[in-house]
């Protein structure tokens, strides 16, 4: 009868495409405890990785109060420096991108530039000369109009009226 049943046990392997022996745990832990044997023991338990209950609450706070502005890596690194609580870079990226205190650079909102305006006049400038406080007043920039011969490129004209 044994035989028989080996026999089956490799039959299965064979289909599921496994080894002998990994058919055969299964199939003692079934006989053992039946249907319930074939759950896993680890359901129901918290992962080996994962952070103890409060912990990630207490670092979040800690960040938002003391590190609001830091990027993952200084606020870890500040964290082992000052307060001797070390955890991993990426679990304090992880944190930080979950709880939206810390955004990459690649999903910001991209900066907004003030548009160059064209001129008017083919190689037209404009230049913007800030003047230097002078008897304790300060000047507000002077916008100076110059523009390139368009016969002669060297030529420079003085600034507008």
């Amino acid at each position: 009868m044994r035989e028989v049943d080996r026999f089956k046990v490799i039959q299965a392997a064979e289909r599921l495409g496994l080894g002998v022996r990994q058919v055969e745990r299964p199939v003692r832990r079934y006989e053992a405890a039946g249907v319930a044997g074939l759950v896993s023991g680890k359901r129901g338990r918290p992962g080996n990785h994962q952070l103890p209950a409060g912990n990630a609450q207490r670092a979040l706070a800690l960040i938002r109060e003391r590190y609001p502005h830091f990027g993952p890596t200084l606020t870890c690194e500040k964290r082992r420096e000052c307060h001797g609580i070390g955890l991993a870079v990426e679990t304090v990226r992880t944190l930080m991108r979950a709880a939206g205190v810390w955004i990459p650079r690649k999903e910001r909102a991209p900066r907004v530039h003030q548009p160059y305006n064209r001129r008017a006049c083919l190689g037209e400038l404009v230049q913007i000369v800030m003047a230097t406080p002078t008897a304790g007043r300060r000047f507000p920039a002077q916008i100076t109009w110059e523009r390139l011969s368009v016969i002669n490129c060297v030529e420079l004209v003085g600034p507008r009226d």
